[in-house]
């Protein structure tokens, strides 16, 4: 197994995208490890997002399963 550093996006109940120094192909499954979450997403696109400086991936993330560190507050506010 690899382990790579993304910055991550665009965070919803069924997916997120990603910022990555490396090229990953579409239908690819990833684990996602982070303070907020872990989960297993495929890889529904890929594209490059270069700049003057660097050459990055723009990855869109669909979640297969996931599971939030904190349970109450990340998406859904609970009040009595």
């Amino acid at each position: 197994t690899h382990s790579y550093i993304g910055m991550t996006q665009d965070v919803s109940l069924n997916g997120l995208q990603v910022l990555s120094n490396t090229h990953v192909e579409n239908g690819m499954v990833l684990k996602l490890s982070s303070h907020m979450l872990d989960a297993v997403a495929i890889v529904v696109n890929s594209r490059s997002d270069n700049t003057m400086l660097r050459k990055r991936w723009r990855l869109g993330l669909k979640f297969i399963t996931l599971r939030f560190h904190q349970v109450q507050g990340t998406f859904v506010k609970i009040e009595a």
